[in-house]
């Protein structure tokens, strides 16, 4: 099952408060169309209801494809100097 979560995202250019939702888990065997997302980059790609900026939210999720023997814990690039504790934390 994926799993989204209402929330609000602020427009870096105009600040507009715009509801998206944010994925949580990607279960790739049952929503191919978002594996489909993430491989062509409109994956949590949103636009601004305001200014029609594109608003990119950061990525924190897990993703399963059990066909093709796949899990991951998916962070942002900000993250990195925590992937220890993250790899911890997903164990």
């Amino acid at each position: 099952m994926s799993i989204f979560h209402h929330v609000q995202a602020a427009c870096g250019h105009c600040g507009q408060r715009n509801d998206v939702a944010r994925t949580a888990s990607v279960n790739a065997g049952r929503r191919p169309d978002l594996r489909a997302a993430i491989l062509d980059g409109s994956f949590q790609r949103e636009t601004c209801v305001s200014c029609g900026t594109v608003l990119r939210l950061p990525p924190h999720l897990t993703y399963i494809d059990m066909a093709r023997g796949q899990w991951f814990l998916v962070e942002s690039a900000e993250a990195i100097t925590q992937w220890q504790a993250a790899e911890q934390a997903a164990r």
